[in-house]
């Protein structure tokens, strides 16, 4: 799926995940879910955003979401 809009989806337990909503209202996860996500940024094919201290980015995936490394990337509380 190229194009569409990223949104944040906001899930239970404080996590998110991103995910790409075409014109047509199909849409698809392409993050797994994972801490709170502050902010995006998709242009079209490549995707980036902040989960607490980290910053992802890369091209979206074409299949299913795989897990993303998050150790270290809450703040202490």
């Amino acid at each position: 799926m190229r194009g569409g809009l990223a949104v944040i989806h906001s899930l239970e337990a404080g996590r998110s995940e991103v995910v790409l909503v075409r014109t047509n209202g199909e849409r698809r996860a392409i993050t797994p879910p994972v801490p709170t996500i502050g902010s995006i940024a998709y242009d079209g094919t490549t995707l980036a955003f902040a989960s607490g201290d980290c910053v992802f980015a890369g091209p979206v995936p074409a299949g299913p979401p795989t897990p993303l490394d998050t150790s270290g990337c809450e703040p202490p509380q």
